[in-house]
């Protein structure tokens, strides 16, 4: 039920200039999607609305071009990625596969508590975390595969951390990636 209510007409932009410019760069990207084209991009802190967005345009994919989306918790997913990598080879091919080759993929809450952060930015990830989130994004840029991701992060600071992964994501999704600054608005806009 949540991710049905997560579309474009129940976002309201009124309510920041950073919710107004993601729901404007969504319905900008939408009006000019190309089956394995460009992907879209939006860092900045929790509660500004990026996955409702996100899941939106998903949406929007499926509704107005007839293709397919996958979701992929950064959370939910990495353990068992990392649980795969360490067996036997098939059984990580096997898993990696979906999230290689789908034609819409978005990534929700990229390296969340996945590394060492201080004040708000990301300094490292974990090794093991990294070498695959790098499979997945090398094969899905090689292949120019559609790739929507979401972050708490600065795409800057994830370039830093590693510049092949930053760079590429980059590449995957430009001009339709910001960094959106504003208040939690889980909780209404309050700081604790």
């Amino acid at each position: 039920k949540d991710y049905e209510r997560y579309v474009l007409d129940s976002f309201d932009e009124r309510r920041s200039e950073s919710a107004r410019k993601m729901k404007a760069m969504a319905k900008a990207w939408l009006k000019n999607h190309t089956p394995g084209g460009i992907g879209f991009g939006l860092f900045g802190r929790s509660g500004i609305g990026k996955t409702h967005i996100c899941i939106a345009v998903c949406q929007e994919l499926t509704r107005q071009f007839s293709e397919p989306h996958f979701y992929f918790s950064y959370r939910a997913e990495i353990p068992n990625l990392v649980k795969a990598a360490r067996s036997f080879t098939e059984d990580y091919n096997a898993a990696m596969d979906r999230w290689k080759t789908c034609h819409n993929l978005y990534i929700d809450d990229l390296f969340k508590l996945g590394g060492k952060v201080e004040n708000g930015r990301l300094l490292d990830v974990d090794r093991e975390e990294l070498r695959i989130f790098y499979d997945i994004i090398n094969a899905r840029y090689l292949n120019h595969m559609t790739t929507i991701i979401s972050s708490e992060y600065r795409l800057n600071d994830i370039t830093a951390v590693d510049e092949a992964i930053g760079s590429r994501i980059w590449e995957m999704i430009k001009p339709y990636g910001i960094f959106v600054e504003g208040k939690n608005q889980r909780m209404g806009g309050a700081q604790p």
